[in-house]
């Protein structure tokens, strides 16, 4: 079917080509062309005159006169030629200055549909090699200082020779001095110096066999002068967990690209690794992860188009230290309220904002309810006979600060949910040599604490003291009893060196907290006490603390107690202590103000040695103080002695150079004044009066410049 098909398409056109002829009044034989003087060349850029003629028969030949005109580069009459190259309609053929094709084909076919397949043509040679133009061309008309691009030359023509000559200068003319380093390679490969000042390098190709003939590409210098980053809303703070998108501008010649690579580092120099989570997106969003340890990270960008420029932003990590909660303990009625505070501690200015919460001690909060700006108040209803106040960090979900709050029995007395009191806030009568044991009145709620099993114990007379804490809790609420037994101490080194901690919730019945309890708990920064504790150790180097208020019912602080607290900067002491122990706040560099109370009568060893103290006041409740009980503390100017002072030891105040005022309210015995307890030569003054008996009165020192040749005088 298909030949059919093709059978009868050639029939038809043939048909229908026999159809006009048979309208012509001639038939058309054959066409000639002819060169004028029968050329057989033409220079390239010059003319040559084609003729023809048609040899009909018929009644009416002289219409049969009649050609199409074409040129072409081969035979066939399809071959390409030269822009500029062409023929007209009269048989004149214009070759290009820059024909490339040594022959040309001239063709003359009869202009008419039915004799269109009568033709002839003639091929005439174009003469050279001649060159016509030098085309430079480029993919890239711009570059980075630094960078190299490739530039292509062709040199067109009559056949004409390839050979070229690049030369660069910083001149649209190609020439002018460019920088040392700026130059360009026999192919064409442009090397612009990073030096480079041009706004722009000219290249020129000329042809090696025509001088005349050159091309000049404009190469523009895309320099990148500064990169500058910000971050979104103006401020570069982001709280851990958060996240923050960041922008850059690139500045410098001819529009460098906007494009850049974002990095994120612990250090300004970008090399140092940030927590794992830490990370800063493609598009500059920067995401912080909820455990980063860096307080400052550094975010960078950098140039595509020059990787060796790029600007870094410094962006704050809010650091929270700690949560301190105000009014500290309150106690509240019935139907009465306070509203509590929060002051968020830490760098980088931290939010102050926080969340509130109210739990109970042993149990849950019947009515009272605490609002989101701290106000609580005390439900008439209220059962429990104390709340537990907790503000947490919105800023860091991890720190908080916790207050107890202490419910006074209505006249209709109420019966504790659980064992757990809330310290009294008057005064309670030191015990006995053996601390007494405090043995719950009601059934205890396991519910409210920790787990049992997180905890190691041992059993200690009629209860059981914890040996070691198996938990990874942050917030730690000891048990009241473990194995149905009264925990009642807490044993040297059951959290020592715990990383995690932060809260401590001690139960009621605890008496003791044993040396070494809670030392190098870095985190620990609240710590609520019970009525019950008498014997108070074990937080050396727990930084995290920042106050401290001892509960009544304390009547020692023992040796090394807080020593190395180096954050501890409040610390309450209540009257019932009557002994503060070797060491017991030593390095306390932040503690600068402390009331002893009138209960304390000794003063250990280097009790407040290396502390912020600026005064002191020992109350006539003290009789001894131990041996650089205040040594080295580089800011203490003055000190006041109680009436029951009876022994001074040696070095008490040693190398408290700027001490130069000291005030004796009582008498001091020859025997119980060592020489050396103020330095210089305090004593022989003080005994001036009297040898036997001090002179109660004011001295300050003559010579301040160095405690060790201090001279006193009365004042």
């Amino acid at each position: 079917m298909k030949g059919f098909s093709k059978l009868v398409g050639f029939a038809a056109a043939a048909a229908i080509a026999l159809g006009f002829a048979g309208c012509l009044s001639y038939s058309v034989d054959s066409v000639q062309v002819s060169i004028e003087g029968n050329a057989d060349s033409v220079d390239a850029g010059k003319t040559v005159q084609f003729n023809f003629q048609v040899n009909a028969s018929g009644k009416d030949t002289s219409q049969a006169q009649r050609v199409k005109w074409s040129v072409s580069s081969t035979s066939d009459g399809n071959g390409p030629v030269t822009p500029g190259t062409s023929v007209s309609p009269g048989g004149t053929l214009s070759v290009s200055i820059d024909e490339i094709y040594p022959i040309l084909y001239v063709r003359a076919a009869h202009d008419s549909f039915a004799y269109s397949g009568k033709y002839d043509f003639k091929q005439i040679n174009v003469k050279g090699p001649k060159v016509g133009s030098v085309i430079l061309s480029t993919a890239a008309t711009s570059v980075v200082a630094g960078g190299t691009v490739k530039l292509s030359a062709f040199v067109a023509g009559q056949a004409p020779n390839q050979g070229l000559t690049y030369s660069v200068g910083s001149k649209s003319d190609g020439t002018g001095a460019v920088a040392a380093g700026s130059a360009i390679a026999g192919d064409g490969t442009l090397t612009v110096a990073a030096a480079e000042t041009a706004s722009s390098l000219y290249v020129k190709a000329q042809s090696n066999s025509d001088a005349t003939k050159s091309a000049i590409q404009e190469i523009k210098i895309v320099t990148v002068t500064s990169v500058t980053v910000s971050a979104d809303g103006g401020t570069a703070k982001v709280k851990r967990g958060g996240s923050l998108k960041f922008s850059a501008t690139v500045a410098g010649n001819n529009g460098p690209g906007q494009n850049v690579t974002w990095k994120v580092s612990a250090n300004a120099a970008g090399t140092s690794a940030v927590t794992s989570g830490t990370a800063i997106a493609a598009d500059g969003t920067l995401t912080v992860a909820v455990e980063e340890a860096a307080a400052t990270l550094y975010v960078t960008a950098t140039s595509a188009v020059d990787t060796t420029k790029s600007g870094t932003l410094a962006v704050v990590i809010p650091t929270v230290t700690a949560v301190a909660i105000s009014p500290v303990n309150p106690q509240i009625k019935r139907g009465d309220g306070v509203t509590f505070t929060a002051r968020v501690q830490g760098t980088g200015g931290p939010s102050q904002e926080v969340t509130w919460k109210l739990d109970g001690v042993g149990g849950t909060p019947s009515a009272t309810t605490i609002t989101s700006n701290g106000m609580l108040v005390v439900s008439t209803a209220e059962t429990l006979s104390g709340l537990i106040v907790t503000a947490t960090s919105v800023d860091d979900p991890a720190k908080f600060g916790t207050t107890m709050v202490t419910i006074p029995a209505s006249p209709a007395a109420i019966v504790p949910a659980t064992p757990v009191t809330p310290p009294p806030t008057t005064t309670v009568t030191p015990p006995a040599t053996t601390p007494t044991v405090v043995t719950p009145t009601t059934p205890y709620n396991p519910s409210q604490y920790d787990s049992e099993d997180d905890f190691a114990a041992a059993t200690d007379g009629n209860g059981v003291k914890i040996v070691n804490y198996k938990g990874t809790n942050a917030v730690v609420r000891i048990p009241g009893q473990i194995g149905g037994k009264t925990v009642l101490k807490l044993a040297s080194n059951a959290f020592k060196g715990n990383k995690t901690i932060t809260s401590v919730i001690i139960p009621e019945g605890v008496t003791t907290i044993e040396p070494n309890v809670f030392q190098n708990c870095e985190k620990l920064a609240s710590v609520t006490f019970p009525s019950s504790l008498r014997s108070l150790s074990g937080f050396q180097f727990c930084d995290g603390l920042t106050s401290v208020v001892i509960p009544s019912g304390v009547t020692t602080i023992e040796n090394v107690a807080f020593t190395g607290c180096h954050n501890l900067t409040s610390v309450t002491i209540p009257s019932t202590v009557t002994k503060i122990g070797s060491n017991a706040f030593g390095n306390c560099f932040s503690l600068t103000s402390v009331t002893i109370p009138n209960s304390v009568t000794q003063i250990d060893y280097q009790a407040f040695t290396r502390t912020g103290l600026t005064t002191v006041t020992i109350p006539n409740s003290v009789t001894s103080i131990g041996s650089s009980a205040f040594g080295y503390c580089q800011n203490l100017t003055s000190m006041t002695l109680g009436t029951g002072i009876r022994s001074l030891t040696g070095n008490m105040t040693e190398f408290c150079q700027k001490l130069n005022k000291v005030t004796f309210n009582g008498t001091i015995p020859s025997s119980g004044f060592a020489d050396a307890a103020f330095y210089g030569d305090l004593k022989s003054v003080f005994y001036a009066t009297d040898k036997s008996n001090g002179t109660p009165g004011t001295y300050v020192g003559v010579n301040a410049e160095s405690n060790i040749f201090q001279r006193w005088k009365k004042q």
